[in-house]
């Protein structure tokens, strides 16, 4: 019987952004695309790190995954984290692709500047259109709106502080593109206090998932999970 994973997506994307890379784990995974609330097509409300925790948790239950295997690509991948902070007997092995774990104000401010609806429409249009495409017509302003909101909280007060991540037993394993927004630095920092951690950095790898080599990404899976 194959090993179940679950597969997170990130912020403002939805299941369908980690098909490809379930395509190519299905060999050795039985694969678990989980749609955040307010994502692919589910009308949006309020959005909190606790929240989708919560939506997480509420599924490893219900499939009886626990100690889950979870893969987090970005704000999946705090997701995850969060869980094992708060429910440590749901989760087991986790990894992370370009999560971005240092949350504060300025960082935030940053980040929201990319989720502004009027701009990605007047700037990046065929962006929008995706994402309306995803989301719903209805419905992809409006998460963007919330997905603002929740990045603010985080800044204000982060979900997971750096020190905390002491308390994490589980095996975690941080990955990083050597393009990625999220530096190396950053991510060898937090992998250092994490007391079974380990950390890998992507060749030729930026942030957006879709432009990953997902041959590449999925040998760091295997190696991993099925180590």
């Amino acid at each position: 019987m194959k090993p179940n994973l679950i597969l997170l997506h990130g912020a403002i994307g939805s299941a369908a952004q980690m098909q490809l890379l379930a395509d190519i784990l299905s060999e050795h995974f039985t694969c678990h695309l989980v749609n955040f609330g307010g994502h692919g097509g589910e009308k949006p409300g309020p959005l909190s790190i606790t929240r989708l925790s919560g939506e997480l948790a509420a599924y490893i239950q219900h499939h009886q995954l626990q100690p889950a295997a979870i893969f987090g690509y970005s704000m999946g991948g705090y997701v995850a984290l969060n869980t094992a902070l708060h429910l440590p007997q749901l989760v087991g092995r986790i990894m992370t692709y370009g999560t971005l774990l240092d949350w504060n104000p300025e960082r935030a401010a940053k980040e929201i500047t990319l989720l502004n609806p009027e701009t990605l429409k007047q700037k990046v249009p065929k962006f929008a259109d995706k994402l309306a495409k995803v989301h719903g017509e209805d419905n992809w302003e409006d998460l963007l709106r919330h997905t603002s909101d929740m990045l603010l909280a985080m800044g204000q007060q982060p979900p997971i502080s750096l020190l905390s991540m002491q308390a994490i037993e589980q095996p975690v394993k941080l990955c990083v593109g050597d393009r990625d927004a999220v530096s190396i630095k950053e991510t060898e920092d937090v992998y250092r206090m994490l007391p079974v951690g380990c950390m890998s950095v992507l060749p030729n790898s930026p942030h957006p998932l879709e432009k990953v080599d997902h041959q590449l990404l999925a040998f760091e899976i295997k190696h991993f999970f099925l180590q």
